[in-house]
């Protein structure tokens, strides 16, 4: 490790869902990364964060709030089954078949209760499942989570977190993660 990075530092804001850098929200009048050589410069560094923060930040963090956390279902319980074959034979979802990404990314954009989202995230989950390797575990904060994703250990996503970022971004789609998720399993 460099010098330069052993002794660097820069300040980002972070919500949930989104992130900006300082230099970002000041508009570039500050730097991306500060560099010291000395407790004493650190805190000067440190001190400065407090005043961009003052300045940009707490705006930002007002108009970026944070969801409140909630749990989500564990829809991969026996209770669940009914409503989501009943989801796959409405939309005519084929979750063998990647093209069942086309239909899901629509069903987006039209729309969705709550319930349909959960229902959706199973179905993207079970075709990332189907195609890839993977396994299906409740995880009590983060809900249903596919691990193990082409066999990498480390290697897990959450469908429902997937699935509010393309619902929350208009330049997202299912099948974007997909493909990223694809090139990630490419590589072994």
């Amino acid at each position: 490790m460099s010098e330069w990075e052993s002794n660097g530092i820069r300040c980002t804001f972070q919500t949930d869902f989104k992130s900006i850098s300082s230099t970002q929200l000041a508009e570039g009048t500050v730097h991306e990364w500060y560099v010291y050589k000395n407790e004493k410069e650190l805190y000067s560094i440190l001190k400065l964060f407090g005043e961009i923060t003052e300045k940009f930040g707490l705006k930002w963090f007002s108009q970026n709030i944070a969801s409140q956390p909630f749990t989500i279902p564990n829809y991969l319980g026996n209770d669940w089954l009914k409503s989501i074959d009943d989801f796959i034979q409405t939309n005519q979802l084929e979750l063998g078949s990647s093209s069942s990404l086309v239909k899901l990314d629509e069903l987006i954009s039209r729309g969705l209760n709550q319930n349909e989202i959960y229902l959706l995230d199973f179905c993207f989950g079970e075709i990332i499942v189907k195609h890839f390797g993977a396994v299906w575990e409740f995880d009590k904060e983060q809900g249903p989570m596919i691990k193990n994703i082409g066999g990498l250990p480390k290697f897990n996503k959450s469908p429902h977190n997937l699935v509010e970022a393309v619902l929350r971004q208009d330049n997202l789609t299912l099948q974007r993660y997909y493909n990223d998720i694809k090139f990630v399993v490419d590589q072994l």
